[in-house]
């Protein structure tokens, strides 16, 4: 599997409709109201969970009341999704409803063209006339509409048309704006400007390094660098999600006069996204993407240490930091060490999938008046989905029983459907013992309290399975989400193993 999804594929217990569980609307509870409120917007003021920034672990939703098993904490809508090209015409582009028996009839095409132009590429289609009427009002205007339909179906032309060319033995580059590279300065902590050809990136700052990654990333665009990868399914479907976003931010910023002001408070934002929330809209608020974590820094670094380990595996003991090979960094990266080099070769992932929308994005953009695609625009999205984006699964679980062993599992296969943005959900942090169970009933998901949960305590889901030992929960959630996991089970049984071992 492409590593494009190896984040996506993973999501917390499957999802499922909640017969029992018992929804608790903004500001009500169980003889409950919320106590110290600390936003004032007047829709918020009493909804029932708070972000707080976690030491080592970033933002998190906290209960600001107490919760009763079953109740409801949040709801989320998506911003954007991709639906697997396995089940395209299976599942319902809006509400995701899913039948692996025979396709939807109503195909997705543009409004209003001939029977000849609505023989789209991309064969994605809807369940019924309400559902597609729902996703063109989702875009503002049957125009907006239409210009996201264009890229989709030159998404699929474009991966046609390399496909092509690669058989041939012929690659034409794709068009793109050329910007001029910034100025290479980095300056480290200690107030002094790196004066050598090269740095440890272990020495950087994050900032110092999102600086380099843009070079790298100007360079790739000026010098046309991998170019004319083969489309697989994974790079289509990222690419038609990443489209989806910046199709509904342009559509956004086209219908208001600015772009909408974000405050970096986390604690002064959330008023506005829970108001949000509250009023259930169909797809999330751009803007709310703009506050994820970018998780682009976090993989580089990952990815280093991973080429790190690889590089001392056969001449050092890989458990010794001090005996792994270290990797230095060019100040200024030309294209040759971008294409030729192992910390290079990290890029051509997001650089193929990169040229595979812009190509079709060009294309759109001859008929639809949209604007011209930037690498940065395209890594807003790209690298805030990886490790951020939620899993659609069918079908649906039950809500867990108190005793596992009474839970009654049909037994059925569950299938990936696709994967999907929700924004103002990823600040749900993991534990490999989560208090809060995410189903997902049509667009919508629902988090819902597995325990009771005290006013205060912070609400964590799991971040896929929780079933394996704790070395290897550990291992996938350092490769998938750019962490150790140090949650109170992996903390206990981490400690079990050691103490079975004698160490």
């Amino acid at each position: 599997m492409s590593i494009i999804l190896s984040a996506n594929a993973l999501t917390a217990v499957p999802p499922g409709k909640l017969s029992d569980a018992r929804v608790i609307a903004p500001g009500t509870s169980s003889g409950q109201t919320a106590q110290g409120a600390s936003v004032t917007n007047d829709d918020s003021e009493n909804f029932p969970v708070r972000i707080h920034h976690v030491p080592g672990r970033g933002r998190g939703f906290f209960a600001d009341r107490d919760f009763t098993r079953g109740d409801e904490v949040f709801q989320a809508m998506p911003l954007a999704c991709a639906i697997s090209e396995d089940w395209v015409g299976n599942t319902c582009a809006w509400c995701f409803k899913f039948d692996d028996r025979r396709k939807h009839h109503l195909k997705v095409s543009a409004p209003g063209g001939t029977k000849h132009h609505q023989a789209c590429h991309y064969k994605g289609a809807f369940c019924s006339e309400q559902c597609q009427e729902n996703a063109i009002a989702s875009h503002g205007s049957r125009h907006a509409w239409q210009r996201y339909v264009a890229v989709l179906d030159s998404i699929e032309a474009e991966a046609q048309r390399l496909k092509a060319t690669a058989s041939k033995g012929m690659t034409k580059a794709a068009k793109g704006k050329k910007p001029k590279s910034c100025e290479a300065s980095l300056v480290f902590s200690e107030g002094k400007s790196l004066t050598d050809d090269v740095f440890n990136p272990d020495d950087a700052s994050d900032d110092q390094l999102a600086q380099w990654i843009m070079l790298v990333w100007d360079s790739i665009i000026e010098d046309r660098i991998f170019i004319g990868g083969l489309p697989d399914s994974p790079y289509r479907e990222i690419a038609r999600l990443i489209a989806g976003a910046l199709c509904h931010r342009s559509n956004k910023r086209s219908n208001s006069n600015s772009k909408p002001v974000c405050s970096s408070d986390p604690t002064m934002w959330a008023a506005d996204m829970v108001r949000r929330s509250v009023a259930a809209e169909p797809v999330a608020p751009w803007e709310s993407l703009e506050h994820m974590q970018p998780n682009e820094v976090n993989w580089l670094r990952s990815e280093l240490y991973s080429l790190q380990l690889t590089r001392s595996s056969e001449g050092g003991d890989v458990s010794n930091p001090a005996t792994i090979a270290p990797i230095h960094l060019p100040l200024v990266p030309t294209a040759a060490q971008i294409r030729l080099t192992g910390w290079g070769a990290l890029f051509r992932v997001a650089a193929e999938t990169f040229w595979l929308l812009n190509g079709a994005w060009q294309q759109a953009i001859e008929a639809q008046q949209l604007p011209a695609l930037e690498h940065a625009d395209f890594r807003d999205v790209y690298y805030r989905e990886m490790a951020n984006s939620f899993g659609i699964w069918d079908p649906n679980d039950p809500f867990p029983s108190e005793n596992p062993a009474d839970d009654q599992r049909d037994g059925e296969e569950h299938e990936m459907l696709g994967f999907a943005i929700y924004p103002t959900a990823v600040y749900f942090n993991h534990s490999c013992a989560p208090n809060v169970f995410k189903a997902r009933e049509g667009r919508q998901i629902r988090f819902v309290c597995l325990h009771d949960i005290r006013q205060g305590e912070e609400m964590f889901i799991s971040y896929g399975s929780v079933f394996e030992d704790v070395g290897e929960r550990r291992e996938r959630l350092q490769q998938h989400y750019f962490f150790v996991c140090t949650c109170d089970r992996c903390v206990a049984e981490s400690t079990a193993y050691l103490a079975q071992d004698g160490c």
